[in-house]
């Protein structure tokens, strides 16, 4: 069985991912944030994330790069201590901000 991903949007500037963002669900994911303008100050509510694999890191670290480069950020929002902690194995959790509340996005 595949694994699936939502991506709700939960605002403006928020979007809500549920699910394992892997080489299956991570294109899916690339769509979906390449629709947000460059400008936006986007976060990423990731209370529904069990898993990021390296495919879905670059994923997220090319749309960090993107809206950077557009004078918006990404922030990664309520993420598990698992995620946090392969963002920590990655080297990437200065690179990608956390917050621990949704309303630290502003």
């Amino acid at each position: 069985m595949a694994a699936e991903l939502l991506v709700d949007e939960l605002g403006p500037d928020l979007l809500r991912i549920v699910g394992e963002i892997d080489t299956h669900t991570a294109p899916t994911l690339a769509e979906r944030l390449a629709d947000i303008p460059a400008h936006t100050a986007l976060g990423l509510d990731l209370t529904g994330t069990s898993f990021i694999s390296s495919a879905g890191l670059a994923v997220l670290l090319a749309a960090a790069e993107r809206l950077e480069a557009g004078g918006g950020s990404l922030r990664l929002l309520g993420a598990s201590e698992t995620v946090v902690r392969l963002l920590e194995l990655s080297g990437l959790a200065g690179r990608l901000p956390l917050a621990d509340e949704l309303g630290d996005n502003h």
